[in-house]
Order: C-alpha cells, then sequence, then structure tokens
C-alpha cells in the first residue's frame, strides 16, 4: 500500500537545529576507519565532508587519488564520477523544478511527455512511479547486446516492457536505471534543452556548484579520480558510457564542496545564498515515502529514506533523512530532522573494481549518528509535522512492548509455574536474555527456581571461549557447569543425575555452522534415556527464514554424529 501525502515544507526554527560538533574524539575515529579501510584495499583513498545548513564542519581526505598507472595523493578538491547519485543530484532535481513550473505533473503518465514510450504494457507508468522505482521496469538496458549511442537507447528503452507482475506496477519497488534514463528524456523534451544544459544552467550555476558536470572539460582530468582500468574524465557506467556520457541516470561528475552546497540547499528549504532552486513545499516532500512501506529501503520522490543520524538511529522509524549512494563509492546523506549532511567520496572501483565502500559507509555514519542528542519520535513529528502518518505506520514497538516474546518472557509471565517444585538443568550462553536484557540464568535464580546445574555449548556459558569448553563451577553462581563441547559433547548419565527437568534458552541463526541445533539433538536424545523432559523456551529466528541456500548435507552414519562438530 502506497502511502502519498501532500503537506507543505516543515520550518525548522533554531531551537530545533541541535547543537553540533564534530569532536577530537570523533575525528579520530573517522581517520582510523578510513585509514583501516585503505589498508585493506577496499578503497585507495576518500574524501569525507561533514557539515549543517550554515556549512562544511569536517572535511578531510585521506589515501590515493590513483594507484595506477602511478600513484596520486587524495586531495579535498578531487572529481568523481557519481555514478547513480546523477539520479538525486541532477535529474530528480530537474523533474521537480519543471513540475514547480507546471510543465510535468507527478502523476501524469510518462507517455503524456514521451508518446513513443506508452507501448507494450508501459501506458500508464507515471512520473511518480519512476522516482520512487514502482514503475516495474527492468534494472537496466540489455548490455549484452551490442548497441552504441543515444538514439540505440532510446529505441530499445520503446520496445522494453515491465518485468514486474500484472497487476504490481506501484506495490513494489525494482531499482532500474530505465527510470532515470526515461526522466532524463523527458527533461530534455520538455526544456528543449540537453540534460547537461539544463541542470547546467538551473542547478549548478545558481548553486555555484563550478566542479560539477557531465562531461568535465579537459582542465579537470587531472583532478578527477580514475575508476575501473584507465577510465578518467569518462563516465564508469556501461549504460551512460554508451548513450554519450549523459544520461538521467549517471554520468555526473562533482567535488565533496559541490555537493556540501546541494545538500545546504536542501537542509535550507531549497534555498542557498539567496539562489532558489526548489520551492520548500516541494522540499518537503522528499521526506513522504512513496514506494510500498515494507520495501528496504522507503523510497519517496528520488531518494532513499532512513531514520535521522542519532544515537538511537536504530530504534527509530526508516524516515527523516535522505540518501543515495552510487557504484563508484560516492555517497550523501541529508538529514533535515538532525540539521546534518554527510559525504562520503571513494574510487571503490580503481583499478581492478574489487574494492568495497559498504563497511566505510556504515562505520562513518555510525561515528556521525552517535554525535546526535536522542531524537524521539514525539521529537521528529513536531519537527516534521508531515511524517507523522508514515512514522505511526512504520513504528516499530518500544522496548518492553515487544509482539513477539521468546519463551523466557511468557515463562516469566507465567509465573514460572512448569518449574515449581523441580530440580531444573539450564543450557544457555549469552544469547538467553529476555525483552529487557537479563540473563535467563539471572531471571531463574531471581525467581526462586531451583536452578542446581548449568550445561556449557560451543564458544562456552558466556560466549567469550573460542576453542573446547571444559567443565568447572561458574564464578557468578557457584553452580556447577557440565561442557558439551569438549571431549563430551552429550550430557552424561552422571551430568542428569538428580534433574527434574532440563531448560533450553538458547539462540539459533538458521546457517549450518553453527552446533547448537546438533547440541540439542543430543540433549534430546540423552534426556529421553534418563526420562528426563526438556523444556525448549524458542527464540524467533533473527534470518527470518524465508532464504534457504547452500548444498545438501551428505549423510552422516549414527556412530559418526559424535564427531560432527568440534
Amino acid at each position: 500500500m502506497r502511502l502519498v501525502i501532500v503537506l507543505a515544507w516543515w520550518l525548522i526554527s533554531l531551537a530545533h537545529a541541535a547543537s553540533f560538533e564534530v569532536t577530537d574524539a570523533a575525528q579520530a575515529s573517522i581517520a582510523q576507519i578510513v585509514e583501516l579501510q585503505i589498508a585493506k584495499k577496499n578503497i585507495p583513498g576518500a574524501v569525507i565532508v561533514i557539515g549543517d545548513q550554515s556549512g562544511i564542519l569536517y572535511q578531510q581526505h585521506f589515501g590515493l587519488r590513483a594507484t595506477e598507472p602511478r600513484s596520486e595523493p587524495m586531495t579535498d578538491d578531487t572529481i568523481f564520477d557519481l555514478a547513480s547519485l546523477t539520479k538525486v543530484v541532477a535529474t530528480t532535481t530537474a523533474i521537480l523544478q519543471l513540475v514547480e513550473q507546471g510543465r510535468v505533473e507527478l502523476d501524469a503518465p510518462a507517455a503524456r511527455y514521451w508518446p513513443s514510450f506508452g507501448v507494450h504494457g508501459k501506458e500508464n507508468i507515471t512520473i511518480r512511479e519512476m522516482l520512487s522505482h514502482t514503475s516495474g521496469l527492468a534494472p537496466d538496458l540489455d548490455l549484452s547486446e551490442n548497441w552504441q549511442g543515444k538514439e540505440a537507447a532510446v529505441q530499445r528503452i520503446i520496445n522494453s516492457s515491465p518485468i514486474a507482475p500484472i497487476g504490481t506496477i506501484g506495490q513494489r519497488v525494482i531499482y532500474s536505471d530505465i527510470n532515470f534514463e526515461v526522466l532524463g528524456l523527458i527533461v530534455e523534451r520538455v526544456s528543449k534543452r540537453t540534460l547537461d544544459q539544463y541542470c547546467k544552467k538551473h542547478i549548478f550555476a545558481p548553486l555555484a556548484m563550478q566542479n560539477t558536470s557531465f562531461l568535465p572539460v579537459d582542465e579537470t582530468v587531472e583532478r578527477i579520480a580514475p575508476t575501473q582500468g584507465k577510465l578518467r574524465g569518462k563516465v564508469h557506467d556501461p549504460s551512460a558510457a554508451r548513450m554519450g556520457g549523459v544520461a538521467g541516470h549517471a554520468g555526473l561528475f562533482s567535488d565533496a564542496n559541490d555537493l556540501a552546497r546541494f545538500a545546504r540547499m536542501i537542509l535550507n528549504g531549497g534555498t542557498l545564498d539567496g539562489k532558489r532552486i526548489l520551492r520548500s513545499a516541494t522540499v518537503g516532500q522528499l521526506l513522504i515515502p512513496d514506494s510500498p512501506l515494507d520495501a528496504s529501503p522507503l523510497r519517496s520522490i528520488g531518494w532513499a529514506l532512513d531514520g535521522p543520524l542519532t544515537a538511537n538511529h536504530d530504534q527509530l522509524p526508516s524516515v527523516g533523512m535522505l540518501f543515495h549512494t552510487g557504484f563508484t563509492g560516492t555517497g550523501l546523506w541529508i538529514d533535515p530532522v538532525m540539521q546534518r549532511f554527510v559525504i562520503i567520496l571513494s574510487n571503490r572501483v580503481h583499478p581492478y573494481g574489487l574494492g568495497n565502500a559498504a563497511p566505510l559507509r556504515e562505520q562513518l555514519l555510525a561515528v556521525v549518528a552517535s554525535l546526535g542528542s536522542v531524537k524521539s519520535v514525539a521529537d521528529i513529528k513536531q519537527i516534521a509535522p508531515q511524517l507523522s502518518t508514515a512514522i505511526s505506520l512504520l513504528e516499530r514497538p518500544a522496548l518492553g512492548q515487544a509482539l513477539v516474546k521468546s519463551g523466557i518472557d511468557v515463562l516469566e509471565q507465567e509465573g514460572f509455574s512448569k518449574l515449581t517444585g523441580k530440580r531444573i538443568g539450564l543450557i544457555t550462553n549469552q544469547s538467553g536474555i529476555d525483552q529487557s536484557g537479563r540473563s535467563t540464568i539471572e531471571i531463574l535464580q531471581a525467581a526462586g527456581v531451583n536452578l542446581v546445574a548449568l550445561f556449557a555449548l560451543e564458544h562456552g556459558l558466556y560466549g567469550d571461549q573460542n576453542q573446547l569448553v571444559s567443565s568447572g563451577v561458574d564464578r557468578a553462581t557457584g553452580l556447577p557447569v557440565y561442557s558439551l563441547y569438549g571431549t563430551v559433547k552429550q550430557p552424561t548419565p552422571a551430568m542428569l543425575d538428580g534433574l527434574d527437568m532440563l531448560v533450553w534458552d538458547v539462540q539459533d541463526a538458521g546457517v549450518r555452522f553453527f552446533t547448537y541445533e546438533t547440541s540439542l539433538g543430543l540433549v534430546l536424545e540423552a534426556a529421553a534415556q534418563q526420562h528426563i523432559p526438556v523444556l525448549l523456551l524458542d527464540r524467533p529466528n533473527p534470518l527470518g527464514a524465508d532464504v534457504v541456500a547452500g548444498p545438501m548435507l551428505d549423510p552422516i552414519p549414527y556412530a559418526d554424529r559424535y564427531n560432527a562438530f568440534g
């Protein structure tokens, strides 16, 4: 179900804008993270910028701009192939300007502006659906065919059909470069200018983005970070390259300072230094989800959405921040709620296309988020009231009010009636906790349960052992601990002597290299032989069990099961 809301941009007062400083400790962490990723050869270098609506608060370059054919140091003014950031910086902005002028309607079929497009099931695909990647179009044009030139791409777009099943267009996300190739062509048809000419005149020049263009001039080539092979100053994306370097989905080059100006424009409600690029109401709509609410990430008009960059980021609904990344290792995050932005530019495909920018992005965003004062859902609704409906639909249950309870929570809720009057042996590890974070061992003892023995599995009772586990005594409770991951892997009659019930509380993740399911099978067999009941405290599989992968196991003779792990 799509959420469609039309509300105005909120006015963020200075009281709402949290004080923000990139501390010395944060700067040290940033440097350590980037240098580690360089050492791992995930990236040769990077430029990192953090700022707010007033300007840049932190900017630093690291490592190398190029490693082949010779080493070149990274600089703050290095120009990068932005890849898919083209979609939001150029094409989305251009389309929205045309919407404001009344020359394009978001909910009108794209075929209104490009009649030839409206064939083969594409007749009713709207501008909004292409912006939010819910058009049902394929991810990209077929590159196995030997086609060249913009007109060849145009013809293939016309001949294409949606790949989404009938009736699901608008109801599912398929990230598609074709969407933005079409949007770029519509900008050209409506404005009567090529996409690069339009964007230069109406976006880049007004914002004084002097190093931003589709086709870099010769004077700037030496400052461009090369991508894969010998590509320098020429777009890395193969479809955009075949289209001549100017396309709605890729082809834009820029540097960190120019992107900072673009981010500040968004944070200032569409204006910067007296130049209005977008109306404030238009900027406000960027944060409203236009994709199904179960999409990950959520999609709005051109942008992906996530929760604000604050310390409790993972506990907040996934709305409040705009972001987009690029295949070459670029990324832009703009957070109007916390009033900050982050730019991460790297050329992770240089020189052999084997790099990975994901760890860099994840770790740096965590550092920035840690600098934010905690914002509650109520705070976000107050700052951005147009998000209230989306937040209400997306809001996660508060801690202690989970809709799904694990076995220990149910046992606690029942007053431990199943354990009353019994001598209990507990098989658990660090994953055995209730919804408030208390360990099952602590819970049972505090409840007065007659807990007389503990059993340890792989990695030990507290998950801190990376070798065979020894039996002994638990220092915290004084209870005997019997190892089931040493020379003995199944409870012996002596271990079970005097017990009335075994309780199992261990999280499993449904992956074969975990040994806990095998241990459970051996515990059940031993308990059955001694006529001791086993109470399994269940826990949801965190992987969701919606993907099954890997080869089938070879048959294992019964006698060899003890050596099946460890």
